[in-house]
């Protein structure tokens, strides 16, 4: 039986009282929340004991997502004129769809690194919608700490 208090604030639908359930979803892997895993290395099959890469290295690797890598070499080949092209420059949008696709993807490391050191070193200063990329994949992993960083 409901309490009466708990009747009266219950939202409405033409006038029937509605039951909301939540359901709640298990907290992401350690592995894939930023500010659990920082200045600390990954262990991979067949890495001896005290071996390892960091994060930000098995991210960039071939093997961790195939459309990322995809997306990446795309990239690289439209600045270079692989395809009998004249070269084109990245830009601040163009740099912006890279750090969507890692946030996408859960590269969430490499993104940070888009952001903080590549867009800098070609000239492009991060802006609201490189911060929102990053901050809503940091939300989707629950990690407060590394978006107060952000913030």
């Amino acid at each position: 039986k409901i309490p009466e208090h708990v009747l009266e604030d219950m939202p409405t639908f033409y006038n029937r009282k509605i039951k909301v359930r939540m359901r709640m979803r298990d907290p992401p892997p350690y592995h894939k929340v930023p500010s659990r895993v920082k200045g600390t290395l990954v262990k991979r099959f067949g890495d001896e004991e005290g071996g390892g890469i960091t994060k930000l290295q098995q991210e960039s690797e071939k093997s961790w997502s195939p459309a990322l890598t995809a997306a990446f070499a795309f990239a690289d080949s439209l600045t270079h004129g692989a395809c009998g092209h004249q070269p084109i420059e990245l830009n601040k949008k163009s740099w912006n769809i890279l750090i969507a696709a890692c946030c996408n993807r859960g590269a969430i490391w490499r993104a940070m690194q888009i952001c903080e050191e590549t867009m800098p070193n070609n000239g492009f200063e991060p802006d609201i919608y490189t911060y929102n990329t990053i901050l809503g994949a940091l939300a989707r992993v629950g990690d407060v700490p590394t978006m107060r960083e952000y913030m």
